[in-house]
């Protein structure tokens, strides 16, 4: 047995291993792990364990969300396996960039990195590796709000998937061809594909897919307004997840539950799901779900009127975005800072007969509607887009009342066609909120009108709890 050989099996095995503890979330061990093989490999002169090794950190820095690290170290890899005349580890590691430049919302170069991976697969005969890459340039599509485009290459990728057998990617690629039909507000069309996933998951035995079904359709289930059916399939998707030890889903399936709670009025549910799952993610160094978790606690602050707790949350999360640096993740941050700052102008005013002394508050939230409008812009992301619009259009009627009824319509134009009611329903009631706080003459008369549509909408839905509680605070 030579040397080398020796070498090649603890390689394999140190990445094995790293592989598995990725996997359960101890990303600390996994990294010193692959970094062993990667050492070993570069020593012995083993250039393709080594671009092997480089592959596989730079999915580690994925699951860690250090997106620069996941790129440099995807590129070494991808220098190997060109200089090695391995087109399949090379078009790998181009999928890896190009999944990077998809998080940080530079859609073209994700765009361009994926089609260079699939010119690579397509040359080799590599048919799965090709649908792969299609499938990939569909969701950045999706992303950029290109729902058409989206599709187009998806059902391309699903094509391929069929004839060469491949029911595990098939399977997710019709969940993306759902999660198309979600964002166009096609909620019949997003469940039939969702439950096509569900049942090929089922068939394949692939417990984490099954898990994944499970929360798409309770997200829809959530956006029709059917919030037992949401929680019986979040609920269902937890369990699976606790089952297979992903605490990554675990963490997203609690915040989603938390989610579901606010809309039905039970804040201290609420705060403890959005609470267990920050605390997981925080265990799992998951950087971006903690963002969102931070988000979630920090809005049940404000709604409560706890705005320094709510403030804490979010500077907490601040800190995370200054270094992860992700355009939809830092416009999601700042709509829920101006809504904090809005808040505590609207509630100092309405008790003050000096209103400037509060006018800071106002013109925080105009700051954060600016910057959550500048991240929307690149993230081409319609709801997050809708919400920064609102904000805008709600900081902005104390001074231009013009293009602030232009931003509020723009915005209701969104979340109608996303078919949200919730969504349409909260936007008539934020800018009632607002109107009936300005010096206009008729402004409360308006403010009267958006309040009873969003009243009429929740009743709708049957969200009596949110009547009430929204009645008081208007009557306040």
């Amino acid at each position: 047995m030579s040397e080398n050989f020796e070498v090649e099996l603890l390689i394999r095995a140190l990445r094995g291993r790293s592989e598995v503890y990725n996997l359960i979330g101890e990303n600390e061990t996994a990294l010193e792990d692959i970094n062993r093989a990667l050492l070993l490999a570069h020593k012995n002169g083993i250039n393709r364990s080594e671009a092997g090794c480089f592959l596989q950190l730079s999915e580690i820095y994925a699951s860690i969300s250090k997106y620069k690290e996941m790129k440099d170290s995807a590129w070494k890899a991808f220098c190997i396996f060109k200089k090695a005349r391995d087109n399949k580890g090379a078009s790998g590691s181009l999928n890896n960039i190009g999944y990077v430049y998809g998080i940080l919302g530079e859609y073209p170069k994700a765009i361009e990195y994926f089609h260079k991976s699939a010119k690579l697969q397509k040359k080799i005969g590599d048919h799965e590796g090709y649908a792969v890459s299609l499938d990939n340039i569909g969701a950045v599509y999706s992303r950029a709000g290109d729902y058409q485009k989206s599709l187009e290459y998806h059902n391309r990728a699903l094509k391929i998937f069929k004839k060469i057998g491949n029911r595990v990617d098939e399977a997710i690629c019709l969940n993306n061809i759902g999660y198309v039909y979600d964002m166009l507000g096609e909620f019949v069309k997003a469940l039939k594909y969702y439950n096509k996933y569900r049942s090929l998951s089922e068939k394949t035995g692939i417990l984490e897919s099954q898990a994944t079904s499970l929360n798409n359709i309770a997200g829809v289930y959530r956006k029709l307004c059917d919030y037992p059916r949401a929680l019986e399939y979040y609920t269902r998707s937890l369990k699976i997840r606790e089952k297979i030890g992903d605490r990554y889903y675990q963490a997203l399936c609690l915040n989603n539950i938390g989610l579901v709670y606010i809309m039905l009025g039970n804040y201290p549910e609420a705060l403890r799901f959005f609470g267990e799952s920050l605390k997981l993610r925080k265990e799992i160094n998951d950087r971006l779900g903690e963002v969102e978790s931070l988000c979630s606690v920090a809005t049940v602050h404000i709604v409560h009127g706890r705005f320094n707790a709510a403030e804490t949350a979010l500077r907490a999360a601040e800190k995370i975005v200054s270094k992860v640096k992700i355009n939809s993740v830092s416009a999601a941050l700042y709509v829920t800072f101006g809504e904090l700052e809005l808040k505590r102008y609207l509630g100092r005013h309405r008790g003050a007969k000096k209103q400037k002394k509060f006018l800071h508050h106002l013109n925080k939230a105009r700051q954060y509607s600016r910057m959550a409008l500048k991240f929307t812009d690149k993230a081409g992301v319609s709801l997050q887009r809708a919400e920064a619009l609102l904000l805008a259009a709600r900081v902005g009627i104390m001074e231009q009342k013009r293009r602030a009824v232009e931003r509020f319509r723009e915005s209701l134009k969104v979340f109608e066609a996303m078919k949200i009611p919730t969504g349409v329903a909260d936007a008539y009631y934020k800018y009632a909120e607002v109107l009936y706080n300005t010096s206009e003459p008729d402004a409360r008369k308006e403010s009267r009108r958006y309040f009873e549509k969003a009243m009429s909408i929740y009743k709708k839905v049957k969200l009596f709890k949110r009547i009430e509680e929204l009645k008081k605070q208007f009557a306040k």
